[in-house]
């Protein structure tokens, strides 16, 4: 394992730093680094006072420094010990053409003679663009040959765009494998949070009773944001205009300091995104949704990656809701299908789900062999590419399904409570890493 050099770690911006001396030079000021022999678990800065936010990230790199070896171990065993291994966490996109400043020439030399492979590790993204810039960056401008570099990703989409732009190129495609990283993280945070950290080892699987069991419920879904996107806004728009943020637990969060020319910013974006829209007025006259914000459910320092944090707290939330509206990351059109935590949350709490995404996400889903909930819950927005009509179809069905009847509410239950049962079974039945991986 040692002729993997170093597995290293960065969170401000660089692509990746290879040696010792790239890590003092590029993350002076960086919040964290690990190494693959040894790992340090040291904080190099914090962008945050915040006791939330040192915890969590402390939790974060702890977390990777175990899940980037035993993907090192794993992959040695596939490829060999004659790797390089990069590391991807919030790549700005500006940043990429940088990344020729972590290399060694001792490393590219390695890599142009064929002495070595590159994995360059994406399982955290899904972003046409980094395939680009891998070609651009790595083939094209430091010379690295196609065949000498394993594209990770977190999407099975990335095989047939790499096909693509290597003709585009007229250069040979990568090697490109995906590796579902939030499935088998959600499944590890969750028993995680349900056995406790006392214990020096987790087990592989746990029982857990579906809140569906429950016979009364204090709201009808839980809704959780983070990250501010035009969808997420439009979504939030949506249930204040319909009358529907009552029946949830939901979070939003407003600009800092209350800042309303943020605020004006983030409204005219959203109203931009969704101007052909049919419910467009809705979405305009929703600009007073600032007045009751922010919202905070589990946290209120949005630095934090709700990815890395303990749903102990939305636990209870959980249990008395009857179905979760997803806002997972990406809705628009034309970008790969991304599975990421949000999804897989409901699958470990056995809570039934709406999921706001791009097309085709729920049939990516349940090729993971999950099941979903067509028949019980309408789920022809899956289907549908007109992003203005496919968010309509979302909040048309979460308000059919607030205004449930006793009667209907108890159908709703007893239907899907052998969906969510199952679904909890797969995600357990997968223990081992490979479980997750596929070429």
């Amino acid at each position: 394992m040692k002729s993997i050099t170093e597995i290293s770690h960065n969170d401000g911006g660089m692509f990746d730093a290879f040696s010792e001396e790239a890590l003092k030079r590029e993350w002076k000021n960086q919040n964290y680094s690990h190494q693959m022999d040894g790992p340090s678990k040291n904080l190099i800065g914090e962008r945050s006072k915040s006791n939330q936010y040192k915890s969590t990230r402390l939790f974060e790199t702890m977390y990777k420094t175990k899940h980037y070896e035993e993907m090192a171990e794993f992959l040695s065993t596939k490829y060999g010990n004659d790797l390089y291994f990069s590391i991807n966490y919030n790549v700005g996109i500006s940043n990429f053409d940088k990344i020729g400043n972590s290399f060694s020439e001792e490393m590219l030399n390695d890599l142009r003679t064929k002495k070595k492979k590159l994995i360059v590790d994406m399982s955290e993204e899904a972003v046409y663009s980094f395939v680009d810039y891998t070609y651009n960056n790595l083939v094209i401008k430091l010379g690295i040959p196609e065949e000498q570099i394993i594209y990770i990703g977190t999407s099975p989409d990335y095989k047939q765009y790499i096909q693509q732009t290597s003709e585009r190129l007229n250069l040979k495609p990568i090697e490109s494998e995906h590796f579902w990283f939030f499935e088998r993280q959600a499944k590890q945070f969750f028993i995680e949070d349900m056995v406790g950290s006392m214990v020096s080892t987790l087990p592989d699987k746990i029982s857990y009773s579906s809140p569906l069991k429950n016979s009364t419920f204090k709201k009808k879904f839980i809704h959780l944001n983070r990250n501010w996107r035009s969808h997420r806004f439009a979504t939030l728009c949506m249930l204040y205009s319909r009358n529907l943020l009552k029946d949830g637990y939901v979070s939003f969060h407003y600009p800092e300091n209350r800042n309303e020319e943020i605020w004006k910013k983030w409204h005219g974006a959203m109203l931009e995104d969704f101007k052909n829209a049919d419910y467009y007025n809705e979405l305009e006259k929703a600009y007073s949704v600032k007045d009751i914000l922010p919202l905070h459910l589990d946290i209120d320092n949005y630095l934090v990656n709700g990815a890395y944090f303990s749903q102990r707290k939305i636990a209870s939330h959980l249990r008395n809701t009857y179905f979760s509206l997803v806002s997972e990351t990406i809705f628009k059109n034309n970008n790969p299908g991304f599975l990421t935590e949000k999804i897989f949350k409901p699958v470990m709490f056995k809570h039934p789900f709406i999921v706001i995404c791009i097309p085709k996400t729920l049939e990516l889903f349940r090729s993971l062999g999950y099941k979903t909930f067509d028949g019980i819950i309408d789920e022809s927005y899956d289907s549908e590419y007109d992003e203005n009509k496919r968010l309509r179809m979302i909040i048309d069905e979460t308000e059919r399904l607030c205004n449930l009847t006793p009667a209907e509410l108890e159908d709703f239950r007893n239907k899907c409570l052998p969906i969510v049962d199952y679904n909890f079974e797969v995600a357990m039945n997968k223990s081992k890493l490979e479980d997750y991986w596929k070429k």
